[in-house]
């Protein structure tokens, strides 16, 4: 089953909290993750869990990790290697939503702006590493874009 997680910066602190994302009267929150905790209905555990979250740093967990295991987000850039036989052998992109799916937008060869397919089993992609994020390191985009 495919695991729908969101991530954001809490507002006030700048902390990144992690779980299931919920707009509601003009507010974006994250309810934090619930871990071997079982459901417990109660408004002050509610709200307890429930984060304000600045809507401009919220990213959705793409389900795939990168080459330590770390869970990969929607904002993050990320080295990727490919396979020997693409002409892009190594680059960095930012992981968006386009269209359908999530993409790498990264530079092609020719310096043009483009999304290359985040796919599962045999594709282009032989390894990806996560190495920032545009919130907390925007000077990437400058590499990237």
């Amino acid at each position: 089953m495919r695991e729908f997680k969101f991530r954001g910066k809490r507002v006030g602190n700048d902390e990144w909290v992690y779980g299931d994302l919920v707009r509601e009267s003009g507010e974006t929150y994250i309810f934090l993750d619930f871990v071997n905790t079982r459901l417990i209905v109660s408004k002050s555990f509610h709200h307890l869990r429930k984060m304000v979250v600045d809507p401009k740093t919220v990213g959705q967990y793409i389900g795939r990790k990168d080459k330590y295991n770390k869970k990969m987000y929607e904002g993050d850039f990320v080295d990727v290697v490919m396979h020997e036989d693409v002409c892009n052998p190594s680059t960095k992109y930012l992981i968006e939503y386009h269209n359908t799916g999530f993409y790498l937008k990264g530079k092609d060869i020719e310096g043009d702006i483009g999304f290359v397919e985040i796919c599962g089993g045999d594709c282009c992609i032989k390894s990806m590493e996560i190495i920032g994020n545009k919130h907390e390191n925007p000077e990437l985009l400058e590499d990237t874009l």
